[in-house]
């Protein structure tokens, strides 16, 4: 027993005032009962964190990136909410945990209804409001003990579970696209945040056939269309666009948008737009898609 102590690293052992063997995760406060089995020497123990630390590596993996990521099928246009209150949706999820898919502060401390008001940086007014329609939408639950959650049929993280097409929503980017806008542009952030059909798996451009691999035989969404889309006038484009533009956040020290224009902007039927994929991606080529974020840098 005592060899297998010894392996289990991050934990520490004590005993219950019944005599139970216990094992206390040093990362998240976790408590886990303590099994005694006998192995061959040398065996190696595998504990509850390092599972999990492995199953988030081949999240990472798969989603050829370094970030925690959340999963979101690509059919939720957050019709049952205002865009404002999905762009908060999206960010609270960014707290999602691995394991019970509760919202956490901290490894340690579970997100609480009276925490809502700070961590969306909202009034109290504001965040009531918020509250009431995200519960009434069922879009997010509390339990009896008070922790919040995710509807799971919308957000969550693990395995896949033969859904729908699902796209990837990156912790890091979405915490720093929301903290670096106002609260007055939140709605626009979720109104970009509900066009999920649309984006193509591969190239994270605003199409009409999103699940084609091959470049050539993408319908693309011009720019009229995607005022259509978004049910915008089609005049006030260019303030659109303007207003996009600002949706500018923070990765690595280096500024880059949500949503880039490919080709000029001017025209409204030879532009399109796509997607940071620091934002949300769904694909297996994260890197070619970010050489073409900065492309667009050099040319919007």
């Amino acid at each position: 027993m005592d060899k297998l102590k010894s392996q289990a690293e991050g934990y520490d052992f004590r005993t219950t005032e019944n005599g139970e063997r216990e094992a206390v995760s040093q990362r998240t406060g976790e408590i886990t009962a303590v099994s005694t089995v006998e192995v061959p020497a040398g065996s190696y123990v595998i504990t509850p964190d390092q599972q999990r630390a492995r199953r988030e590596a081949i999240e990472r993996k798969r989603g050829r990136s370094k970030e925690n990521f959340y999963y979101v099928p690509t059919t939720e246009d957050f019709k049952d909410i205002p865009p404002a209150d999905a762009a908060r949706m999206v960010y609270l999820c960014t707290f999602l945990s691995y394991d019970d898919g509760r919202l956490m502060l901290t490894n340690r401390t579970s997100m609480k209804r009276g925490d809502l008001e700070k961590t969306l940086g909202l009034s109290h007014a504001e965040t009531w409001r918020f509250w009431k329609t995200v519960t009434s939408a069922g879009y997010l639950s509390e339990d009896d003990m008070g922790n919040l959650f995710p509807n799971q049929q919308k957000f969550w993280r693990g395995k896949i579970k033969n859904r729908e097409r699902y796209v990837r929503i990156y912790f890091k980017g979405v915490r720093s696209l929301y903290k670096s806008v106002s609260v007055n542009q939140h709605k626009l952030v979720g109104t970009l945040f509900s066009l999920l059909r649309y984006v193509n798996i591969e190239f994270n451009i605003l199409c009409f056939n999103p699940e084609e691999k091959d470049f050539d035989s993408v319908e693309l969404m011009t720019l009229r269309q995607f005022c259509e889309a978004i049910n915008y006038d089609v005049k006030g484009l260019k303030r659109k666009l303007r207003d996009m533009r600002k949706l500018g956040f923070d990765v690595d020290g280096h500024k880059e948008r949500f949503y880039y224009v490919a080709n000029d902007g001017i025209d409204i039927e030879g532009s399109h737009l796509f997607v940071n994929p620091n934002i949300l991606y769904a694909g297996s080529n994260y890197e070619s898609v970010r050489s073409y974020v900065r492309h667009c840098e050099l040319s919007n």
